[in-house]
């Protein structure tokens, strides 16, 4: 991967591609050529289309009419990132004509968009040969190479013109060798067979530290092994392989694992040196610039995989290696100044993989020759920094295996004399022990007379208890005595169901129900507080109801709830003592129209009334306003009464805030929400049926915790 990326870091140096400029190009003679392979250098041609839309007829009158630039070196035709087309044009003449030798031109660089070879066949006609990364691998002209080759059609003694056309997202460049063909396949067979030797060593590297991960358990080592695997994917994708063997007919899974491979294989890089040195715990601040590189690599993929735009992703790809590469070799040389184990076996890994891929920059930049050395020194520099990183590993785990010894040794002294001192420790407790013995005896003995004591009061404790309960009892059964009893119940509700549940013995929420004339009032009223104190307030509200109703011959309902609330101000002297103790109500007046209608008179103090008719099936509620009776309220407020007309089967339903705000065992509320879908559920069901409906949600809805506050639903039917 390194060797790539600083060639690229090199070729942007070296952008200034010396152009030389002829009227004509020269027509080689390849009959008179000696070498197995031969660089065009200044014999070839090229124009650049900056608008990438002229065709190949305006191209070759262009070159016709000698409007191009010559090329001083074909191996470095380099163009950076440019959205242009490319065209190159030579001519080559057989003299004296040689038909069984066959000659190749090879472009060397194996990561281009679109690569297009023109020729003239026998008959004299332009053919085409489209090839590209964005074309199938078969449908290349030679297919034994991962590169973009072509057979150089050669029928006689003429000369013969050729033209390419190269445009490519990625780095444009069109490095040309000129092969006899012979030499060309043959050449081929050494170059994967060093690349297969490449992809081996490193493979059996990979293998070799996987098999330590299992053995050992050590994240180093999967660190290590994620580094190798995706740098060999980043440099079989880098040099063509992954588009020859893994996916040959898509470009686009090519460009996947290009750029991920080589994002992840940074993250393995900067994982690995993160274990390696320590630098959580001895170089917090490496250690954050590391993280970041690992957020940035990750994010970077991530914003690929969503956009899938390649050529912003290889950009950034093309400037991080170096730079996180060059930043993790400083701090490999400060881990040497700071005497970290093995840390010099890192250096010199880094420097020779940097050396190498500098040098192959170098040559690629036209300033050292082609041969073997040059050619191959990145790979060589790649497969000595992973022999170098794999015994890093052993030097290091050997290192930790003698600081454990070491660190077993000093536990065993410290062992040693932690149980001397424990043992003089407990012959001074053991003394102590026998005092604290005889002490403890002492207070044993004054124990048994506060145990006594302690009987005592709680004798006298239970005996006030059962005074209080038998009182509480007694205020149950005079509290009942109020609550509307079921004769009356059936003769003036007739189908209705009532949910009663006080929290304690006694409750602050009750119920009053009577008939005025031919007006049937259902009072459901919510004291504030339970238990006695509630009780107290529902005996005031029911005996007011029964003198503003009954004596002072009230009927409005939102007369009664101001009327209510007033008494119960001066009742209680809220004007002088300030207390707050009132009550939440809703009163509904029923009065029958004819057989089979009912006028529905309604107000609310903080309760609302909610009713579904026979014949739409849907759930209404009319809101009581949002006042208190008693205490001190708002005077922007009044009390209103709702009037409505309602059919004969409608059913009317009330309720205290007790079932609303009741909680589970998470401290979720019921809420209104639930409580009217438990009416829709079952309107059309008996009341009986209703009332077990609600007893049974609220008892499945209570597992766990306990009834926060008194309890009151009543329902019925007109």
């Amino acid at each position: 991967m390194l060797r790539i990326l600083f060639f690229y870091f090199t070729m942007y140096l070296f952008h200034s591609v010396l152009f030389s400029q002829k009227k004509e190009l020269e027509v080689i003679d390849v009959s008179k050529i000696n070498e197995k392979n031969y660089l065009l250098k200044d014999k070839i041609g090229f124009i650049e289309d900056k608008t990438a839309q002229l065709s190949f007829h305006q191209i070759k009158s262009a070159f016709d009419a000698q409007q191009f630039n010559f090329i001083k070196d074909p191996s470095q035709v380099y163009f950076g990132r440019t959205q242009s087309s490319v065209w190159f044009c030579f001519k080559l003449q057989n003299k004296p004509f040689d038909e069984l030798k066959k000659w190749i031109i090879k472009n060397e660089h194996p990561s281009l968009d679109y690569i297009d070879f023109y020729y003239r066949d026998k008959s004299g006609n332009w053919q085409t040969i489209y090839s590209g990364d964005k074309k199938k691998f078969s449908e290349r002209d030679i297919l034994s190479s991962r590169l973009f080759a072509f057979h150089l059609p050669l029928y006689s003694d003429a000369v013969h013109t050729f033209y390419i056309r190269i445009k490519s997202d990625g780095i444009l460049m069109n490095p040309m060798v000129f092969y006899e063909s012979e030499h060309y396949y043959a050449y081929s067979v050494y170059e994967e067979t060093l690349f297969g030797a490449y992809f081996g060593i490193m493979l059996v590297l990979s293998i070799y530290n996987l098999f330590l991960y299992f053995v050992l358990r050590a994240k180093l080592y999967l660190s290590y092994v994620g580094y190798m695997f995706f740098s060999l994917l980043f440099s079989a994708s880098i040099t063509g392989h992954t588009f020859q063997y893994l996916f040959p007919n898509s470009s686009l899974w090519t460009e996947i694992t290009l750029v991920l491979s080589g994002f992840l294989s940074l993250v393995m890089l900067t994982s690995f040196i993160q274990f390696f040195l320590l630098t959580k715990q001895k170089m917090k601040y490496t250690h954050r610039i590391l993280q970041f590189v690992q957020l940035y690599c990750l994010l970077i993929s991530v914003y690929y995989l969503f956009t899938f735009n390649y050529k912003i992703s290889v950009g950034f790809l093309t400037l991080t290696p170096p730079a996180v590469s060059f930043y993790v070799f400083c701090v490999c040389i400060y881990a040497i100044l700071e005497k970290k184990p093995s840390a010099q076996l890192l250096t010199f890994a880094f420097f020779s993989s940097m050396t190498g891929a500098f040098t192959y920059g170098i040559k690629q930049a036209g300033f050292l020759e082609h041969n073997f050395f040059t050619n191959n020194i990145a790979y060589f520099g790649f497969v000595l920094q992973g022999i170098l990183f794999s015994l890093a590993l052993a030097n290091r785990y050997k290192q930790l295996k003698k600081e454990l010894l070491d660190s077993q040794k000093e536990a065993n002294q410290n062992l040693e004399r932690k149980v001397k001192e424990r043992t003089e420790q407990l012959e001074v407790l053991n003394k102590e022990t026998t005092t604290q013995n005889k002490e403890l005896q002492q207070i044993q003995g004054e124990i048994i007379v506060q145990k006594d004591a302690i009987e005592e009061k709680n004798r006298v404790l239970s005996q006030i208890n059962a005074q209080i309960q038998s009182s509480i009892k007694a205020a149950q059964v005079i509290q009942n005595a109020i609550v509307p009893y079921q004769q009356k119940r059936d003769e003036l509700l007739k189908e209705y169901f009532v949910v009663y549940k006080p929290k304690d013995v006694v409750s602050g929420d009750m119920y009053w129900l009577n008939q005025i004339k031919n007006t049937t009032f259902l009072v459901l009223m919510d004291c504030t507080g339970h238990g006695v104190p509630g009780a107290f307030m529902t005996l005031i509200a029911s005996n007011l109801l029964d003198k503003i109703i009954r004596v002072w011959d009230i009927y409005n309902p939102a007369d009664i709830l101001e009327r209510m609330h007033i008494e119960i101000q001066i009742i209680l002297r809220q004007n002088e003592t300030h207390n707050d103790y009132g009550l939440d109500a809703s009163i509904v007046a029923i009065t029958p129209i004819n057989e089979s209608e009912f006028s529905i008179e309604f107000a609310g103090a903080k309760q609302d009334l909610y009713f579904i008719q026979e014949n739409n099936q849907q759930l209404e509620k009319l809101k009581g306003n949002r006042k208190s009776i008693g205490g001190e309220q708002s005077k922007k407020i009044n009390f209103d009464t709702k009037q409505i007309t309602l059919a004969k089967k409608t059913k009317l339903y009330l309720t205290s805030d007790g079932f609303l705000d009741q909680n589970n065992a998470d401290r979720k509320k019921i809420s209104e929400k639930v409580f009217i879908n438990i009416i829709t559920q079952n309107h059309t069901q008996p009341m009986n049926a209703q009332k077990q409906a609600f007893q049974q949600y609220l008892e499945d809805y209570m597992k766990g915790t306990t009834q926060r506050d008194d309890i009151l639903v009543i329902g019925f039917e007109l």
